[in-house]
């Protein structure tokens, strides 16, 4: 099983090796928006403008999944659910894989690279079944790389709504120009918006984007326990959200954090992503600990790595360091 990830691994380093000499629409990646990928969505409260609600899903996936006749028999019900956390310490990246299935968020920046196509080896993953962008602000620079060599053939990515500033159009004009690179990489690339389904294996992961916002939470749902991938909730974002009860809280210290925004969300643990550029104070780690209790606070950095696990004969998510 070593030897296969070691060789996965090889593979994909040297494939991504070869992304250095490609053609020059994909040379110029710094200035790009962050994409993912889609598989069974169901829209919820899609706006006549929103390009989900003219969606065909019978050319993309063979049949409707919101179709109540359809009947879809997932080969990874039983199987492992694991959500691990890169430690690039400037970079938000994380890997979910269920079973044969798997997904990433983000792609994170060129000089992650080795890393990121390591890890995707040691975890036995050769394809993936979609990226999904959970912040347009983050680093694309792996993405066209990864749809390049046909790792990733579908691509979901926020599908925000902004004011019409100077600021905010040029973030929507990157967004269109990612599009535009990715479709000529003959990747199939779809927008999401706030309450949206995504269908993966036996989880569901539900969108939340607040109008005016670029960046996507996610709930992370599976056999009654759920995750709270927190993306930039503003205070007043926070308290208009209503949520489930969360078992595992996790948030990059660069967004906003309260003390009264986690007694909220109440979860039985929490995350805590330390960016390079924006890390937490002390007093303020505290202050979780003292909601949560001391080891139900995990920090994730350049030196501890973290998966969140639910195995098959388990009913509640675990915790797991993992190696650096």
């Amino acid at each position: 099983m070593q030897n296969s990830g070691k060789v996965i691994a090889e593979v994909l380093l040297g494939m991504s090796l070869l992304s250095f000499s490609f053609p020059s629409h994909t040379q110029d990646i710094s200035n790009t928006i962050s994409n993912s990928s889609s598989f069974f969505i169901t829209p919820m409260q899609i706006k006549k403008d929103d390009n989900l609600s003219t969606v065909n899903f019978k050319d993309i996936f063979g049949s409707n999944p919101t179709d109540e006749n359809t009947t879809v028999v997932s080969q990874n019900q039983n199987k492992e659910m694991t959500l691990k956390i890169l430690n690039f310490e400037d970079d938000f990246v994380a890997i979910l894989k269920i079973g044969d299935k798997s997904l990433l968020l983000n792609s994170g920046k060129a000089k992650n690279r080795v890393a990121l196509m390591e890890t995707l080896g040691r975890m036995q993953i050769s394809k993936l079944d979609a990226v999904i962008v959970t912040d347009i602000n983050e680093s694309t620079e792996n993405l066209f790389t990864l749809a390049e060599l046909g790792i990733v053939k579908k691509i979901l990515l926020p599908g925000i709504q902004l004011n019409k500033n100077t600021s905010d159009f040029n973030l929507v004009e990157k967004l269109k120009d990612t599009k535009k690179k990715l479709e000529e990489l003959n990747t199939n690339v779809q927008e999401i918006y706030d309450q949206t389904n995504i269908n993966f294996a036996k989880a569901t992961l539900k969108t939340i984007l607040p109008d005016g916002s670029s960046s996507i939470s996610l709930l992370i749902e599976n056999n009654e326990n759920t995750i709270l991938l927190q993306g930039d909730l503003t205070q007043d974002k926070q308290k208009d959200i209503i949520l489930p009860l969360v078992n595992t809280y996790i948030v990059q210290s660069k967004f906003a954090l309260s003390k009264d925004y986690i007694n909220k969300v109440k979860p039985e643990k929490v995350l805590l992503v330390e960016r390079k550029d924006s890390l937490l104070s002390e007093d303020s780690k505290k202050q979780i600990q003292e909601i949560v209790g001391k080891d139900n606070l995990f920090n994730v950095n350049s030196t501890n790595g973290f998966s969140v696990v639910l195995p098959p004969s388990s009913s509640k998510f675990e915790i797991k360091k993992d190696n650096i």
